[in-house]
This record gives C-alpha cells, sequence and structure tokens, in this order.
C-alpha cells in the first residue's frame, strides 16, 4: 500500500508495487445510491473470482454522510451469499475484536466480508485488522506445547462502510515507531 509518509516519492512506490499512477492519485467523488448498489453487488460476485484470476484479496471503503446509501449498498452485496440481516446475518459488524474478525474472514473465504460502521472498531486496532484482512493470513498462534498452530489464511473481498475515511479512522504503528496511515485500496464517498 501507497504510505504517503514515506521518503519515497509516491510515483516511486507506485512504480515499485507495480500500481498505475492514476490509481494512486485517486481521489474520491460523490457516487449515487443505485451506482454503490451496483458496485457493491459486483464486489460480491468477485471474491470467487479472486482464486482463477491468481489475484489477492483486497477492500473497499464506502464513506460519507449519514442516509447516502451506503448500508444499503452493503446489504444488497450481502444478500448475494445469504440473508443480509436477521438471526444469521452474511453482512457483519466492525464492532469485534481483531481475533473475531480473524475467524470471520476465514469463514467468507473466497467470498465476501460485507463490515458495517468503521465508526465501531477501536482506532488503534483498525489499521492492523485492515491490513489483516486484505492480507489474507491471520496471527501466528501456538499450542500449549509451543509447537505452532496453521495460521488461519483467506482470499477475500472486504466491502466497508463508515462516516469517516478509513486513513482518518486510524493510525497505525509501523515497524519502526513512526506512524503511518493505513487505507483500503478503494475507497468511495457516497452521495450526491
Amino acid at each position: 500500500m501507497i504510505d504517503r509518509g514515506n521518503v519515497l516519492p509516491v510515483t516511486r512506490q507506485a512504480s515499485l508495487l507495480r500500481l498505475s499512477r492514476s490509481s494512486v492519485y485517486y481521489l474520491p467523488r460523490p457516487v449515487p445510491p443505485e451506482r454503490l448498489a451496483i458496485m457493491a453487488a459486483s464486489c460480491a460476485f468477485a471474491g470467487p473470482l479472486l482464486h482463477l484470476l491468481g489475484e489477492a484479496g483486497g477492500g473497499v471503503h464506502l464513506f460519507g454522510q449519514s442516509r447516502r446509501g451506503k448500508s444499503t449498498a452493503l446489504h444488497v452485496a450481502a444478500s448475494v451469499w445469504g440473508a443480509p440481516r436477521g438471526h444469521t446475518p452474511f453482512a457483519r459488524s466492525w464492532r469485534a475484536t481483531g481475533n473475531a474478525l480473524e475467524a470471520t474472514a476465514a469463514e467468507h473465504n473466497d467470498t465476501l466480508l460485507p463490515l458495517d460502521e468503521i465508526g465501531q472498531v477501536e482506532p488503534r486496532e483498525l489499521g492492523e485488522v485492515a491490513y489483516m484482512l486484505a492480507n489474507g493470513v491471520g496471527k501466528g498462534r501456538a499450542h500449549r506445547e509451543g509447537r505452532a498452530k496453521p495460521a488461519l489464511t483467506w482470499r477475500m473481498l472486504f466491502l466497508s462502510t463508515g462516516e469517516k475515511r478509513m486513513a482518518g479512522s486510524c493510525r497505525a504503528q509501523s515497524y519502526d515507531g513512526s506512524s503511518r496511515r493505513p487505507d483500503s485500496p478503494l475507497i468511495v464517498r457516497a452521495g450526491r
């Protein structure tokens, strides 16, 4: 992912990551609710294609003011794979621990993980969880005896909603202790 605080220019980072320059400088524009629903449903159908295309997972974050169609679009996408609401909803909430979302991601392997309301996750945990979801590998753990347990893995897209941008909702510490703002590969602002 592009780190705007890095000493390397954004264009050089894009080149190293084999990203097009236009995708790096993308600025979100308002999208009408009907287009949000089409885009969200497309994300739902894209999950099983990742394996066939040899692609890794990733995420899309829809943000904007209340009542702009973000959650409705999320429920449209969730309905492709199961009941979007109800007793056992396919759509989930960001209100969960990183460990719980790790298990949920594994359950949604090769499909879509719809996550509503990014404001409900702890900001200090959001960056790590978003990276984990996009990378497709859970935390390493050990048995009582010290042997390594196999890490959970998955390949899917996550679709997220909230009133704020993902980067504005968290601050993650990088390995050297400096602060950086993670962001999802695609961010769409809901509204007109």
